[in-house]
């Protein structure tokens, strides 16, 4: 399973040196900064990286879309996020309709990030938008959001009821972490066809002082999740920094090789799902 640090937009040229990136459109758009959009840019249209333009709706409570759409012409990601609405199913089914086609046009794949308030419904929201791109043929990724961790089966049994009930898996990336690590390793041995999975905590933690290299039970904290600490302050936290984001790639890359504990459907893989409107 790949790994794409999240931390303050000014750190990337300077930390981030693998091939698989997740970067927030409102941080760069902020930014403004010349030198960051090439950055990405080199690496969106590189064959090698895969680059992940997020819409924000996690950090900045709505996706600002105007953002989305300016970044995206500037630095051609390999994928961007298509609009949502945290934990409101209904209102990112209509994002998803508004957007999905737009979203098409300046990107080469599209991810869909389902929602609800439970896990019926999370379901119920993929299997809507999965087969309104299926029809529409455009190419996606299913962005699996951290506050799933929290329901009952957490993401584990999200990924199982995909496993079992689409008729084609499709790539497939964790969007954040809520907790810490574990669950991403769980998930890195136990469904090898998830992509990737992003997180602010190599840089979390070394805002702390500590490095993970030794010990995967570290957890973020919910001031965590979109923290700054400004200016050329991160100078100072580099290597911590760097040493974190060293540690989780090759975590994740020794999980992926483990043997699955186990290959059973999780009693959520018949999740029945409500007749849904066609989109």
């Amino acid at each position: 399973m790949e790994f794409a640090p999240v931390m303050p937009v000014g750190m990337y040229p300077h930390l981030d040196k693998g091939t698989y990136h997740l970067v927030q459109a409102h941080q760069l758009n902020d930014a403004n900064n010349d030198e960051l959009y090439k950055f990405f840019d080199v690496r969106g249209k590189s064959q090698e990286h895969t680059t992940i333009l997020d819409n924000g709706v996690i950090e900045t409570g709505a996706p600002n879309i105007r953002a989305l759409f300016e970044v995206a012409y500037r630095i051609h990601p390999s994928i961007i996020v298509c609009p949502d609405a945290y934990q409101d199913k209904e209102k990112t089914l209509a994002l998803f309709k508004l957007y999905i086609d737009k979203c098409s046009q300046v990107a080469p794949l599209v991810m869909i990030v389902p929602h609800g308030a439970n896990l019926v419904e999370w379901c119920e929201c993929l299997h809507t938008m999965y087969s309104s791109a299926e029809r529409r043929r455009i190419p996606i990724v299913v962005g699996v959001p951290k506050v799933v961790e929290t329901f009952r089966g957490g993401r584990w049994a999200a990924l199982a009821w995909m496993e079992y009930n689409l008729p084609k898996l499709p790539e497939t990336h964790l969007l954040g972490m809520w907790y810490g690590l574990t669950e991403a390793l769980i998930v890195a041995r136990d469904f090898k066809w998830v992509q990737g999975v992003d997180s602010t905590l190599p840089y979390a933690l070394a805002t702390r002082d500590i490095t993970c290299e030794f010990n995967t039970k570290y957890t973020l904290r919910a001031s965590d999740w979109n923290i700054d600490i400004g200016g050329e302050g991160w100078k100072e936290i580099a290597w911590i920094a760097t040493v974190n984001i060293t540690a989780m790639r090759k975590l994740l890359a020794l999980a992926a090789r483990s043997v699955r504990s186990f290959h059973s459907p999780s009693s959520l893989d018949m999740v029945p799902l409500q007749n849904e409107p066609t989109l």
